[in-house]
């Protein structure tokens, strides 16, 4: 039998770099919302105006959005806090009592939502939503690309279904993208690509397939990146060449085929490289044999009975081959 949430609610504060949390303390999935009262500075007051059915700013009650002002100054905008409970919602949880003029600070467990605060004028902004391992099982709502100030978005390992959904590539602020140890299904929305200042992608140990989007081709800023065990198919795009501020590229673990391109080889500063378990062929490539920063090189499967290495390469720094 599945026991429910248990909240406590606390008063929820707000001050720079702060969020409220779901703290989950047994695998039944009890929790409680934690804050810190001595460090947080409380927001003006709370308007009950912002939450009440008929100013609704999505239109839930049935009134014009011209009707909703959330101009004011006076904490997490509403639209905010409205996108908020709709994300958790989806994701399997109790709503939580999320006021527009309060967030809190708390510990880095379980699921959190982060805040930054504007000191001049006490606006706040939701910039970061995590959650791991609370064996959730619903999706991921289209409203969470509405929270545009996110700059971390974590929801590993859980049991979230459906698909990944395209609007997330309207969250251009966004550094870390983890979805990983979920269920997610369908393609790789090619809008994740407009993500320029991702400096993680974590999508491994999914149901994603397809083609990979050669629109992530974009993302040269992207240092850790992660497609392992899913169903992807097709070959490495040619645009995944101008990934060049790699350091770890997995892709093991799917149904990619075709040869190994060389520009991997101009990736100079990968240090680990994992291609087992796919459909790859012909040879492996010298350049990524003689790469001064790689130490961790992992190929398998590759169609071609005659391979061997090179007996000329600089293997001198790989610590696992």
């Amino acid at each position: 039998m599945v026991v429910p949430f248990l909240l406590s609610i606390l008063l929820l504060l707000c001050q720079h770099g702060s969020g409220f949390r779901f703290r989950s303390t047994a695998s039944v999935g009890q929790g409680t919302i934690s804050a810190n009262p001595k460090t947080n500075i409380p927001c003006s007051q709370y308007n009950r105006d912002c939450l009440s059915r008929g100013t609704d700013p999505y239109n839930r009650g049935g009134t014009r959005k011209s009707e909703f002002n959330c101009s004011t100054n006076d904490g997490l905008p509403c639209d905010e806090v409205y996108a908020l409970r709709a994300v958790i919602s989806e994701l399997g949880l109790p709503s939580p009592s999320i006021s527009r003029s309060y967030c809190s600070q708390s510990d880095d467990k379980s699921i959190s939502i982060t805040c930054n605060c504007d000191e001049t004028t006490t606006i706040c902004h939701i910039t970061a939503v995590v959650t791991y391992s609370l064996s959730l099982s619903g999706h991921i709502h289209e409203d969470l690309s509405k929270l545009i100030y996110l700059n971390k978005i974590e929801l590993s390992k859980n049991f979230l279904k459906e698909s990944i959904p395209a609007s997330l590539g309207n969250l251009i602020n966004l550094t870390t993208l983890d979805l990983s140890y979920n269920m997610l299904s369908g393609q790789i929305p090619t809008e994740l690509g407009n993500l320029l200042n991702l400096t993680s992608l974590r999508l491994q140990e999914n149901q994603l397939s397809g083609n990979l989007p050669r629109d992530l081709g974009n993302l040269n800023k992207l240092p850790r990146f992660y497609l392992n065990s899913n169903n992807l198919t097709g070959e490495l795009p040619e645009s995944f060449a101008n990934l060049t501020s790699l350091l770890s590229f997995n892709v093991a673990g799917n149904k990619l085929r075709g040869k190994i391109p060389p520009f991997v080889a101009n990736w100079t500063k990968l240090n680990y490289l994992n291609l087992m378990g796919n459909d790859f062929e012909g040879e492996l490539p010298l350049g990524i044999l003689n790469m001064s920063s790689l130490r961790f090189l992992w190929v398998s499967d590759l169609t071609n009975s005659g391979f061997s290495f090179p007996k000329f390469t600089n293997l001198t720094n790989m610590n696992s081959l």
